[in-house]
């Protein structure tokens, strides 16, 4: 069991799955959930099965899995609940510069990859370009 501190209402909560390999070696990404937290109730508790996602950017077929999560939603202040959506100095300073500290390179990739997902962007791959066009030809 863990508790997540959210300081804002519209805030995303990112999991990821990996195969370990051990310490020396590259762990496999199994896939990720991104939890949209402004969608859920407060006071509630939660008990669902996602499908596990390669990316948010390209959309892709191949079966991935499905994770089982249970988790509850409350807030500690409604009202700072509904200010959070109000925007404010600090809070625009504080969201460009969020920080999380990674032991090691290994940490680090994996949380990149939990975040941006497989395809991470400013990186080149065909599978983007293809996504990408996919989208304008939909538009």
């Amino acid at each position: 069991a863990c508790i997540f501190p959210l300081f804002n209402a519209f805030s995303r909560l990112y999991i990821g799955v990996f195969d370990d390999d051990g310490t020396g070696a590259k762990d496999d990404f199994a896939g990720r959930i991104a939890l949209n937290i402004a969608t859920m109730r407060p006071d509630t508790t939660y008990d669902v099965t996602l499908p596990l996602r390669e990316s948010n950017n390209v959309y892709t077929l191949r079966k991935r899995g499905s994770v089982r999560i249970r988790f509850h939603v409350s807030w500690y202040s409604q009202r700072a609940m509904v200010l959070s959506y109000l925007p404010t100095k600090n809070s625009v300073e504080a969201d460009k510069n969020t920080t999380i500290t990674c032991c090691n390179a290994k940490a680090f990739e994996n949380v990149s990859r939990v975040v941006h997902g497989r395809h991470m962007q400013g990186r080149f791959s065909m599978k983007m370009v293809k996504a990408l066009l996919r989208e304008i030809n939909f538009t």
